[in-house]
């Protein structure tokens, strides 16, 4: 419910211009009881309500603790915060932001290192030049968008262009079979998805995700930074098509 103010404000008609209720969006927003609020937005924006639970094979991935799945949650949810409440609450804010919040263990697991642990027990970490900066290099996006197994340019390239470029897919074809690539030893994991970006009917619809996809190749399943997959250096290149103003090639 508003509180005490805002009812005020409500009945001495405080809230019938732009700025008015900007202004007191501004104090809602900075009132600590917004939080469940945005932890709840940015989870289902970016789709990682489920990283406490994702499935991952234990086998591949023994790091990935509980302890680690809830550190990668409140990581998250620490960064959105501070964002929105900082000197760039912008959309390029988000996906550019050059620091993070994390556990100690959260820290060691991701390689990186910050100063001492805040009243929240979190690390303020600074990645400027480095790949992990901006809320797509979160570790709860990267390993809830990939295979209990493996990365998955096909998820990660699926959030992008439906969260962030605001397109829909169309389903795959009825009876086609949708299972990933196996994995193989040999192969990279751009190198086993190849069949998608040429062959029919999978090149159509493909071709929206997995070159968005590619470029988060440098992350694992469990997202921690590699240079490496099975003896081959990775290829983070990747590319926007067929969108209304993002169009283009990058890297990483």
């Amino acid at each position: 419910m508003p509180d005490a103010e805002l009812f005020a404000a409500a009945d001495a008609g405080k809230l019938s211009t732009p700025d008015e209720i900007a202004s007191q969006a501004q104090r809602l927003l900075d009132d600590p009881r917004s939080d469940a609020v945005l932890d709840r937005f940015v989870e289902q924006w970016l789709l990682v309500g489920n990283i406490v639970n994702v499935p991952k094979d234990a086998t591949l991935y023994p790091g990935f603790t509980p302890a680690i799945r809830a550190a990668m949650r409140d990581e998250i949810r620490a960064v959105y915060r501070k964002v929105l409440r900082g000197e760039s609450p912008t959309l390029p804010g988000l996906l550019t932001t050059d620091k993070t919040y994390v556990s100690p263990d959260l820290a060691a697991f991701y390689g990186v290192s910050g100063g001492p642990a805040g009243p929240d027990g979190l690390v303020s970490v600074d990645l400027s030049g480095t790949e992990r900066t901006g809320l797509l290099a979160q570790g709860s996006v990267l390993a809830t968008h990939a295979h209990p197994n493996d990365s998955s340019p096909i998820h990660r390239g699926k959030l992008v262009r439906t969260r962030l470029l605001c397109q829909k897919l169309p389903p795959p074809p009825a009876g086609f079979n949708v299972q990933p690539p196996p994995l193989d030893p040999t192969l990279t994991t751009r190198e086993r998805y190849i069949a998608h970006s040429t062959v029919e009917p999978c090149k159509s619809c493909h071709q929206l995700m997995d070159p968005i996809g590619f470029g988060f190749e440098r992350f694992d399943g469990v997202g921690r930074y590699r240079t490496e997959e099975n003896g081959k250096p990775i290829d983070a290149s990747g590319e926007i098509v067929s969108s209304p103003h993002s169009d283009g090639t990058f890297d990483g």
